[in-house]
């Protein structure tokens, strides 16, 4: 059930806000593991966030969550019994705009912590190409080596010198299998 559900979430055109209470909810109902599913549910959403929107890493949704866990589980039991997590699905956004709402106002997130890789400045040392891979795999993350050779119009072994110094330097980070996987840029 999981590994089809992963499946969706990678093809899903559905917003990855909504996305990622989606499978939130529907993690809570597969319910794989005998201790710590609340948890994992939770550390996937911020999962799925963060690779949307890196700066949603910060997003403390445990948090969110054990401060009103009463609610979050009377909303899942609600779900459960009529068979549509849509009341999940508000409860969640409801709790993340909550969540940003205070971070812009600077209770909840610490900016401060945001890395230097996140910012223009930095990513303007990168060079040119180091620059125009990052845009593209920022774009299209199934893009393959031979594909951002083709492209940029460079050889692909330029193109696995940067592959292979970029994730150093943390600006991207392979995600699964080299095959199959994705890039991510951090």
């Amino acid at each position: 059930m999981l590994s089809d559900f992963l499946h969706w979430l990678q093809h899903t055109d559905i917003h990855p806000l909504v996305a990622s209470c989606v499978f939130h909810y529907e993690f809570e109902f597969i319910h794989p593991f005998a201790d710590g599913n609340g948890r994992m549910g939770r550390l996937w959403q911020r999962l799925i966030l963060s690779e949307w929107r890196a700066e949603l890493a910060w997003l403390p949704v445990e948090t969110l969550i054990h401060n009103q866990q009463q609610e979050y589980y009377r909303v899942l039991g609600e779900c459960d019994r009529v068979s549509d997590c849509s009341a999940f699905i508000s409860f969640m956004l409801d709790k993340l705009r909550e969540a940003l709402a205070e971070g812009l106002a600077g209770k909840a997130f610490a900016y401060d912590k945001l890395s230097e890789e996140m910012s223009e400045e930095n990513r303007a040392k990168l060079s040119k190409t180091a620059q125009n891979i990052l845009g593209l795999l920022a774009d299209k993350p199934m893009l393959t080596i031979a594909q951002l050779a083709t492209e940029l119009v460079i050889s692909s072994r330029t193109i696995e010198r940067h592959l292979k110094v970029l994730p150093d330097n943390q600006k991207i980070k392979r995600i699964g299998a080299t095959k199959n996987g994705r890039w991510r840029v951090v």
